[in-house]
């Protein structure tokens, strides 16, 4: 094994035209083996006769169970991440491989950016994760903000495009199966945790295919918050303020005209804080709308899909912690 050799790992529920794609990607690059672990068995040979990719069908493994066992199957010192709807330049093992030349090094990510080809309701998505009001800091998960590459933690990364050293993750352990969101947010806090360090590289970038704007994105938000829920109860001391934000909003607007019968001034108060909420959403979906490069008549509906975001994230955060507290 080599730190020039890096095995890709790409979980998925069966093939698709975005797998496909994905696939098709990896080929053109150096890495030395892509390995797809599938829910569903498919003919990789219909389009695809590079011996480096192999199938791996596991019909009930969990998405972290079906990272751990591409982990245990893989031959590379490096093992990499990507998802299933996801593209990735032909120089994207490189750009990660030249930070493990340092042996502290044991975790290289950088963004998942709206893949170009994505309709107009899946760029609004994007515009609506590339908003720091949106995201907050985990806006660099999603856009390639201009910066020099920096250690960082989880809030940065995720598993779209995640490199590890393998001898890490088999001195750590592997992605937690218990976890059905935020796994690989455990896993990099539990790196750090042991005096690793963790890279975020904007210049390491894939092309992500957005779930469009309004159910599939909001499904997909929902689940996110959820596990944030457990991955928070699991770990409290991990706790970041801002993931109770959109919660604490979800109280404001119900509880305010509640208050407002008991006290017009303190209810009118809060409404004109939520009302100024709003107004600042506003603003940075028209700004948001323009950095995405999309056409202004679009603006109304990334403010929606801010809204949206917020409300929907809080409620699910909610329910997590209800649901995790509660025995089956």
């Amino acid at each position: 094994m080599t730190l020039d050799a890096v095995s890709v790992i790409i979980p998925t529920r069966g093939y698709s035209a975005n797998l496909r794609a994905a696939i098709l990607s990896l080929t053109l690059t150096d890495v030395s083996e892509v390995i797809v672990v599938s829910k569903a068995e498919f003919d990789l040979s219909l389009f695809c006769s590079d011996k480096r990719v192999k199938v791996l069908v596991a019909p009930n493994a969990g998405l972290s169970e079906a990272r751990n066992l591409g982990i245990s199957n893989s031959s590379s010192d490096i093992v990499a991440f990507t998802d299933d709807d996801c593209t990735v330049p032909q120089d994207w093992p490189q750009r990660a491989l030249q930070f493990f030349k340092g042996p502290k090094v044991a975790v290289v990510g950088g963004p998942g950016v709206t893949d170009p080809s994505d309709n107009w309701r899946s760029k609004c998505a994007g515009a609506v994760l590339t908003t720091r009001l949106g995201t907050s800091t985990s806006v660099y998960r999603y856009s390639a903000i201009s910066a020099p590459p920096k250690a960082t933690g989880e809030k940065h990364l995720s598993t779209c495009n995640l490199f590890f050293r393998k001898s890490v993750l088999e001195e750590v352990g592997y992605f937690q199966t218990f976890l059905e969101a935020c796994e690989e947010n455990e896993l990099i806090e539990r790196i750090r945790s042991t005096g690793h360090l963790v890279l975020y590289d904007p210049a390491c970038l894939v092309f992500h295919h957005r779930r469009p704007l309004f159910q599939p994105f909001l499904k997909q938000i929902s689940i996110y918050a959820k596990g944030r829920a457990v991955y928070t109860l699991s770990w409290p001391r991990r706790l970041r303020p801002v993931c109770l934000a959109p919660s604490v909003l979800v109280f404001l607007t119900v509880m305010t005209p509640v208050i407002s019968i008991f006290s017009l001034r303190f209810g009118s108060a809060l409404a004109a804080i939520l009302a100024l909420h709003l107004l600042i959403i506003a603003l940075a979906a028209v700004a948001s709308t323009a950095k995405n490069h999309l056409k202004m008549r679009y603006a109304p509906l990334v403010f929606v899909g801010i809204v949206a975001m917020h409300y929907c994230y809080g409620v699910s955060f909610l329910v997590g912690l209800y649901n995790a507290r509660t025995p089956d």
